[in-house]
């Protein structure tokens, strides 16, 4: 079996006596810079669609970003691809149900 793709900062940070401070911090920053870009995504959703309860935006954007992370990780793991796929519908339906929107009924 091939292997499985995952995030190469992610794997930097499992394995950080293996880098220096100067790569970490990069890594940080990339990190830093997918959250920023989640949560733009996500504060557009709420102008259109505002949440029927509070949402801390940056959070929201951590669970975005940790439910790709996660699913590679799943799927590295068992040494199954198909397995992002079904996080990733969990997460749909999750801010489907969030924002009001579409049919969380249907995957």
């Amino acid at each position: 079996m091939n292997e499985l793709c995952g995030c190469l900062y992610v794997s930097f940070v499992y394995e950080k006596q293996l880098v220096d401070d100067g790569t970490h911090s990069l890594i940080v920053d990339a990190v830093i810079a997918a959250r920023e870009r989640l949560a733009q995504k996500l504060e557009a959703a709420i102008a259109i669609h505002p949440p029927g309860v509070p949402v801390d935006v940056t959070s929201l954007a951590d669970l975005v970003f940790t439910t790709f992370e996660g699913g590679f990780i799943l799927a590295r793991t068992l040494r199954d691809p198909s397995l992002p796929r079904g996080q990733l519908t969990h997460l749909r339906r999750y801010l489907e149900l969030l924002f009001a929107v579409g049919d969380a009924s249907n995957p």
